[in-house]
């Protein structure tokens, strides 16, 4: 089986604080062709990394997240971060990347 150029081939997940969300939609999907669908997810995190920012956080020892993950193509990978990096400078923003080793819909 041969691979399909169009065909998306990587995930792009970004975890980000929740306030940031929207703008974070607004940024990744600005550039017509880099993202083919979003799911978005609230979570919360925790670690030694994770600024806790709200009294409610520091008590329950979690921050509230939104994860956003991107399905795109792995040639727009670099670009969509330096864009988030950019945009999110300092905000504990982070990324990960996953191969798509298969993509559709049911018919």
């Amino acid at each position: 089986m041969t691979a399909d150029p169009d065909r998306p081939d990587c995930l792009l997940t970004l975890a980000l604080p929740a306030a940031l969300e929207q703008e974070a939609l607004d940024l990744v999907l600005a550039e017509p062709g880099w993202v083919v669908d979003v799911s978005i997810a609230h979570v919360e995190a925790l670690g030694e990394d994770v600024p806790l920012v709200t009294a409610m956080e520091k008590v329950r020892g979690r921050a509230r997240r939104s994860q956003l993950t991107l399905v795109t193509h792995s040639a727009h990978v670099g670009p969509l971060t330096a864009a988030v990096a950019a945009a999110f400078p300092g905000t504990h923003t982070l990324w990960w990347t996953t191969a798509l080793t298969g993509y559709g819909e049911a018919q």
